[in-house]
């Protein structure tokens, strides 16, 4: 892409603020949450965590077998939907918004872990790192710009 095409890409680029963001995410949670506690009753109760007298080690091993579960379903479920065609998560198809690279072509599943992960730095220093979103050029939270990428508004 040469400098006039990429300066009118950036030009006609509607980046995502940090409320749209932020409406996404929650929305995000609550799909995560539903669906996290419909997985750990399950999981607590086909393991027999209702029988009485289970030893304390096992109800604690149940439940870090359902964080792992947790954890790594969080993780594919924001990569997988990022990466995939509809380059967002369900929170961010509803809110209206998208993840790309920085020349606004779909991430790949790597990258989408990466910028999952580096989420992680973002909370590390006082949720700091999310609030960039409101503040630099191209509305980019420190994860995004670890990973490379854009949250940008979806043309309708």
């Amino acid at each position: 892409m040469n400098n006039l095409t990429q300066s009118m890409t950036t030009l006609t680029t509607k980046y995502a603020g940090f409320w749209l963001r932020m409406a996404a995410y929650l929305l995000d949670y609550v799909i995560v949450f539903a669906i996290s506690f419909v997985l750990a009753f399950i999981v607590f109760f086909a393991i027999g965590i209702s029988k009485p007298g289970i030893a304390d080690e096992s109800i604690l091993m149940i439940d870090a077998l359902v964080n792992l579960l947790l954890s790594v379903g969080t993780w594919l479920y924001f990569a997988i939907m990022e990466s995939s065609s509809i380059q967002g998560t369900l929170g961010k198809k509803i809110v209206g918004i998208k993840v790309t690279d920085l020349h606004g072509n779909p991430i790949s599943f790597w990258r989408a872990t990466g910028r999952n992960f580096s989420k992680l730095f973002s909370a590390l220093i006082f949720l700091v790192g999310f609030m960039m979103a409101g503040f630099t050029e191209k509305k980019q939270a420190l994860h995004d710009m670890i990973a490379g990428c854009l949250v940008v508004k979806r043309n309708l």
